[in-house]
Formats: structure tokens, sequence, C-alpha cells
């Protein structure tokens, strides 16, 4: 007879334990094939300590062998079942941790600044009021269209050259 396999567990180890014939030896069947051997005691018990490979139903049986290996008994089968573990979703809790007031000072912000504009300039509503200053302006035109008019004279000249150089 074979204890410890009757319910359902989700450990995948099963503690069995039976009664046999003293000083024999019991082969362990998982699913009819042999998954180890144990010794029964001088007092007629054994013990083993079995795992299973994983979720899923499974039939364990032992059978009693003689010294040649020839099988002489075996149990009863036993069903053990491991389901598949299903997942438990964490659960929210929620928490309130009360936080002491605590003063705090913020200062207004500075008044605004005035900002300084510059001195408005005048200019003279007709004509200039010293002769320096008409004299200072009509030289820098003249001295400007000269410079211009030199310019455009070279540029002639130039383009005149080229093609005298390229008739000859």
């Amino acid at each position: 007879m074979i204890e410890g396999c009757g319910s359902v567990s989700s450990s995948l180890f099963r503690n069995l334990s039976g009664t046999g014939q003293p000083g024999g030896e019991l082969q362990v069947l998982v699913d009819a094939i042999a998954v180890d051997t144990v010794e029964i005691d001088d007092d007629g018990e054994w013990t083993y300590r079995l795992k299973l490979n994983g979720a899923g139903s499974y039939i364990i049986n032992v059978q009693s062998v003689d010294e040649d290996g020839a099988i002489v008994r075996v149990s009863a089968p036993v069903r053990c079942m491991v389901p598949t573990a299903t997942p438990i979703p964490p659960t929210a809790t929620a928490t309130y941790t009360p936080v002491p007031p605590t003063a705090t000072f913020t200062p207004p912000p500075p008044p605004p600044t005035a900002t300084p504009m510059p001195k408005p300039v005048y200019l003279p509503k007709t004509g200039f009021s010293s002769s320096n200053s008409a004299r200072t302006l009509w030289a820098t035109a003249l001295f400007g269209m000269l410079i211009v008019m030199a310019g455009l004279y070279d540029r002639k000249s130039r383009k005149g050259s080229k093609s005298s150089s390229e008739n000859r």
C-alpha cells in the first residue's frame, strides 16, 4: 500500500511510505516507468521522497522484486495530481502617509524697474547749420562719384583691351 499521494498538491515533491517484506526491495514506478528503488527496513516499513516533473496527473505504484529481479508483487496504483500554477495578480493597496505641513515663504517678485530711454536726436529741418558740414558732405559725394567713374572707365578699358588682343 502507498500513502502520501492521494491528494491534489501544487508541490512537485511527494513523501511516499508503506509496508512490505522486511529486508526486501521495491521499485518506484511513475506512469509504469521505474524511476528508483527503495529498501524495506527490518520493521517492514519504507519511505521515499518522489519528485514529479511538473504539472499534470501521474499514476504511482511500487512493485516488489526478488533477488533475481523478478516482479513478485505490484501495489494498487495511486493517482497524484499537480495542478497548473495560476499566477495570482497583485492587488493594489492604498496607503496614506500624512505629511506634516511646512511653512514656506515665497517672496513677491520685485517691482518692475524703469528702462532708461535714449535721448532723442533732432535733425535740422532745412540745410546745415554750419558751412563746414556742407563742405564735408559735398566733398564726400564728389569723391564717391570719382571712384565710381574710375571703376567704370577701368572696366571699359579692360573690355576694349581684350577685344583688341583677341583680334590680333
